[in-house]
């Protein structure tokens, strides 16, 4: 997610939102973001170590 995350940072102006599609099993992130977050977890992925994270996390109910 790290990439991903100093990308949107890098080019925070040109984006209002970061929208991350995870199944949730990588690195907690570190980097603090100045804009909305949202992660998005498949329906079999782990969302338990971002319950206190300023993101908000949605998991999905069944994967397309």
């Amino acid at each position: 997610m790290t990439p991903g995350i100093e990308y949107f940072m890098k080019h925070i102006a040109d984006y209002s939102t970061l929208l991350l599609i995870t199944d949730g099993f990588h690195e907690r992130p570190t980097i603090q973001v100045a804009k909305p977050v949202i992660q998005l977890i498949t329906s079999n992925g782990s969302d338990d170590k971002f319950a206190d994270m300023p993101y908000r996390t949605i998991k999905m109910k069944n994967d397309i």
